[in-house]
């Protein structure tokens, strides 16, 4: 696997191209491929999560007590 992203590297280098290894989202990649040098920069994934949203709108909602049923 390192011959071949060391190749792609060098290929891309000749042909005057930038090489993206996008998608790193574990520390061994990422330490892994930082052997090869380059530089690091960070991007921000959006991930759609209905789930969160939904407990978030429930935390945030809290309807008025009537205080009748408690008594």
């Amino acid at each position: 696997m390192s011959l071949l992203i060391w190749s792609a590297m060098k290929r891309a280098h000749e042909l005057g191209l930038k090489f993206d290894l996008d998608g790193v989202y574990t520390s061994g990649t990422a330490r892994f491929l930082s052997g090869f040098g380059g530089r690091i920069k960070i991007r921000l994934a959006v991930k759609r999560s209905a789930g969160l949203l939904n407990v978030y709108r429930g935390l945030k909602f809290k309807p008025k007590q009537d205080h009748e049923f408690f008594t």
